[in-house]
């Protein structure tokens, strides 16, 4: 692999975000400044939003935590199948034709 780190995509992804990031600090010092978040209305609308029952938190963070075990069961399973089909190449390569047709039935 060759990186072109002058002109490469990776430099102009990386220049690309370092602006974003530039200028939303801007935007945040600029607010901060005019103390447009220190309003009335913007203190009430917060207030709003933090009045949820603790009953509807715990089924949100239920729910996530059963998506996120989840995922990561999948994850799990999808590494597994492929170490398997690597190790069922590498054991077609040395010829071990019943080893490789075991591992690829694991991969199913």
């Amino acid at each position: 692999l060759k990186f072109d780190f002058r002109n490469g995509p990776l430099r102009r992804k990386y220049d690309g975000t370092k602006y974003a990031l530039k200028t939303v600090e801007t935007l945040l010092y600029e607010l901060s400044v005019t103390g447009a978040e220190d309003t009335e209305e913007s203190e009430a609308k917060r207030a709003k939003i933090s009045l949820l029952d603790d009953s509807e938190l715990e089924g949100i963070r239920a729910r996530v935590e059963h998506r996120d075990e989840l995922r990561e069961k999948l994850i799990k399973k999808s590494r597994d199948g492929q170490k398997a089909a690597k190790q069922a190449i590498y054991a077609l390569h040395r010829g071990d034709q019943a080893r490789a047709l075991k591992l690829l039935t694991q991969c199913e």
